[in-house]
Order: structure tokens, then C-alpha cells, then sequence
């Protein structure tokens, strides 16, 4: 890996997406440094429909300029509800539900999108690039409140709430050192990837696919299958679904109609904050994430916090080509720095990558650690269930009882009931009273 050499290319530029009729196309330049530290750029031009005029990321003194096409919802939102396909299902009483209980809740549905503001734009055009329904772009809403961070008990982590395993179907790499699950712009091309195959799994009906998303295709196509054979509908509304799916559906249905009508609804959506939308460029030589903020002044969290994919905070360009994320108003500041300081040395990395596969190794052992106790924990509640539990009882003595009746009857020796009454005779006298021990299951007490 050659320290000296610097190439960073703008591989895509989130504001240029956010356009009304954006096709994607913009003017790229590349930035190299040879080793005699001149810089030479490299213009690649596309065809340019009606989009944002953006000056792309250097390492020269050159800033960024963009020039927007009016506030976030005269083109963002906009865009989403003139992309509106799925039907509006408002009078299911499902729908109806969620509906009324996320509308008790304006000030939360006004932070969700202001959260989305730095990626619904790319979503969106993304969404619409592809030929879906714009529904779709409001799916991280449901998955993960547009907060990319998150990850859930089921293992399900980032934005669109991948599992391990199809995340892995779909290209998200998964190492010690980077979750590709965490980097929304990876994550949305596979999620929408993975929803394409399952609307033409089924037919076109994107209630299905929402649903089998969520719960997996297969079980949906069991439910189909088994409404099929009783003659019964096979709509979504119709399939008996896990109950998480159930309320999946509808609740993607119940943003939709909160956010096309925000005001009936108290909701405040945010202006366009182009200052907000990251820059993603590639980075061709391993730098420390947190130590380059710090040499810019900025927090140590700076970079980190936009790129949660790379776990040990360390970009190299043997991940992910090593796309990186850049705050927009810091970029070139912060590029500028990548190009002035020395590449990061293998060893550094290579320790790096040890500390991320034995903290991940700890975690794995925590985690078949909780798993034991928790399985050891239920083993000894249906112990105890089963186990006899010994109490005493008052019997009063009847003509004609003798100890030894008693004795069988409640499951005891004589012995143990002459010790527990301090008797040194057999005889009984009627209407005497014995305590005596007798032994009940708890399943039996309920």
C-alpha cells in the first residue's frame, strides 16, 4: 500500500438526488496526487437533465456550491406523494389504528423527519431510479425511525433493519471490522434490491412484499398456499401473518397518510437542509476516522457518527473501495487534511483488526453465556414446577382412625407424624388434633 499516493474520487453527492426529475447525473472530478504532490483533475461529463449545479469535493481551496430548487417539501416530499402507487387502505381498521395513535404524536413524526433530511432525498431518488412506488421510501420510518445506528433483539441492524444473513444475500459485508448493514447508502441499494425480487415474487402486490420482507417470502407463501387449499381470499389482509407483520403493514400505510397531509395532522415538516446530506467520496489510503476530526478541529465523532460501518473507526481502501462519508459544510477542510498527513502503517491497522476480532470473540462469549443462563433458568422453573412441595396440614382424628390410615393416607411414615406431635403411644383419641405433613406438586395448585 503506497503512502504517498492520494486518490479521492466523489463517488456520488447526496444533494444532486434530491431533485424533482433528478436522473443522477452530475459532473465528477477526480483528485490525484503524484509523488511530486501536484494535483491533476479529471472531468468526467454526463448529460445534465434539470438538477442541482454542485461543485464536487477537492483537497484545492475550491468550496462547495449548491444550488437548491426551493425548500424540502416543494421537492422531496413532493416528489414522494406524486409517486404515491399503492392504494390508500384508511378505512381498514388496522390502518385506522395506527393511524390514530401516531397522530397523538406530532413532535415525534416531526424529529423522525428531521432526522431523514441527511438520506430521504437519496432514498427517494433511488426509489424512483428504480420504478417502485415512493411508499417504499418512507419504509425506514417503520424499520428504524430513520436512525441508522440502531439494531434490534433479532439481530436486525441499521436503517432498513437487515439481518445478518440477507444482508449478506444482498452484498452487505459483514467482518470483525465493517457492517455494511450501517452505511444507508449500501443498505438502501440492497434493501431495494431485495424488495424488487419480492414484489415480482408476488405478482406485483406490494402489500405482499412489504409483509414478506418483514416476516421472510417463505412464510407468506405458506400462508398463500394454505388460504389457496381452504378457498379463501390470499390478499394481505386475509393471511395469517405473525402479529409483528400484521401491524407492519399498516403502519407504513399510516405514515403514508400522516405525512401527505401534515398539516391535518399538526405535523411540521422540515425545509430542505442540503447542509445536512453527507458527501460520500473515496478514499484511497487507511486513515484513522477519529483522528482526522481532531486535526480538524472538529468532534472526534465528526466522521464516525456517518460512518458506523467501519467499527474500529479505521477506512482503509480494501473495504468497501474505501468509501467514506463527509459532514458537507467540513468536507474539503477535512479532505484537505487526509491529503497533508502520512497513510496510516499496516501494523496500526493490523492492531486494530486483532482489538475488533477479540472484542467481537468477547461478544460472542457473552452472548452463548447469556443464552446458557437463560436456558438454565428455565430448566429450574420447570424443576421447581414438578418438584413436590411439602406443607402441613391439621387432621382432626375421626372414630376409628388409626395411624397408620393416616399415615397412608397423607403420605407420611407414623413415625414422622408421632415426632411432629411429640406422641409417645400410638392411641388416638377422637377429636384430637394432628399436624401432619403432606406433599403437593405446584402444576397440581395451579
Amino acid at each position: 500500500m503506497t503512502r504517498t499516493k492520494l486518490s479521492v474520487t466523489v463517488s456520488s453527492v447526496i444533494a444532486a438526488m434530491t431533485l424533482v426529475g433528478c436522473s443522477g447525473n452530475m459532473q465528477t472530478t477526480e483528485i490525484s496526487t503524484n509523488k511530486n504532490n501536484t494535483v491533476s483533475a479529471k472531468h468526467h461529463k454526463k448529460p445534465i437533465k434539470k438538477v442541482a449545479i454542485i461543485q464536487t469535493a477537492s483537497v484545492s481551496k475550491t468550496k462547495h456550491t449548491t444550488k437548491a430548487q426551493g425548500p424540502y417539501r416543494e421537492d422531496t416530499w413532493r416528489q414522494i406523494y406524486r409517486g404515491f402507487r399503492i392504494p390508500n387502505y384508511n378505512r381498514e381498521p388496522r390502518v385506522q389504528q395506527f393511524i390514530s395513535k401516531f397522530s397523538r404524536h406530532p413532535k415525534h413524526l416531526t424529529k423522525m423527519a428531521v432526522r431523514a433530511n441527511p438520506y430521504l432525498p437519496y432514498i427517494v431518488n433511488a426509489v424512483k431510479q428504480q420504478g417502485m412506488p415512493s411508499e417504499i421510501a418512507l419504509l425506514p420510518f417503520v424499520e428504524s425511525s430513520f436512525r441508522p445506528h440502531v439494531s434490534s433483539h433479532a439481530h436486525a441492524a441499521g436503517l432498513w433493519q437487515f439481518i445478518p444473513e440477507t444482508g449478506k444475500r444482498y452484498g452487505l459485508k459483514q467482518t470483525p471490522t465493517f457492517d455494511g448493514r450501517y452505511d444507508p447508502f449500501l443498505a438502501t441499494h440492497a434493501a431495494l434490491s431485495y424488495l424488487k425480487k419480492l414484489n415480482r415474487q408476488f405478482n406485483g402486490d406490494w402489500l405482499l412484499s412489504l409483509a414478506a420482507y418483514n416476516c421472510g417470502e417463505n412464510r407468506v407463501q405458506r400462508e398463500i398456499d394454505k388460504n389457496k387449499a381452504n378457498g379463501q381470499p390470499t390478499d394481505f389482509w386475509h393471511l395469517d401473518l405473525p402479529k409483528e407483520t400484521q401491524q407492519y403493514v399498516p403502519r407504513l400505510l399510516a405514515y403514508k397518510e400522516l405525512y401527505r397531509q401534515p398539516a391535518r395532522y399538526s405535523i411540521n415538516l422540515p425545509e430542505r437542509n442540503p447542509r445536512s446530506e453527507p458527501i460520500r467520496t473515496k478514499v484511497r489510503k487507511a486513515i484513522d476516522l477519529r483522528q482526522i476530526a481532531i486535526h480538524a478541529g472538529l468532534p472526534s465523532n465528526t466522521l464516525t457518527r456517518l460512518n458506523l460501518a467501519y467499527k474500529t473507526g479505521i477506512s482503509t481502501p480494501d473495504i468497501q473501495k474505501g468509501e467514506i462519508n463527509f459532514p458537507r459544510p467540513h468536507a474539503n477542510k477535512l479532505l484537505k487534511i487526509i491529503h497533508g498527513i502520512p497513510e496510516l502503517p499496516d501494523s496500526v491497522v493490523q492492531q486494530a483488526n486483532r482489538k475488533a476480532l477479540v472484542i467481537a470473540s468477547i461478544k460472542r462469549a457473552t452472548k452463548a453465556t447469556k443464552a446458557t443462563k437463560k436456558r438454565a433458568k428455565v430448566r429450574k422453573k420447570l424443576l421447581l414446577a414438578r418438584k413436590p412441595r411439602v406443607e402441613i396440614v391439621t387432621h382432626r382424628v375421626r372414630r376409628g382412625d388409626t395411624l397408620a390410615h393416616i399415615a397412608k393416607r397423607y403420605g407420611v411414615s407414623i413415625h414422622r407424624i408421632m415426632r411432629m406431635n411429640k406422641m409417645r403411644s400410638t392411641k388416638l383419641h377422637a377429636g384430637k388434633r394432628l399436624k401432619v405433613t403432606t406433599k403437593m406438586t405446584r402444576s397440581r395448585r395451579g
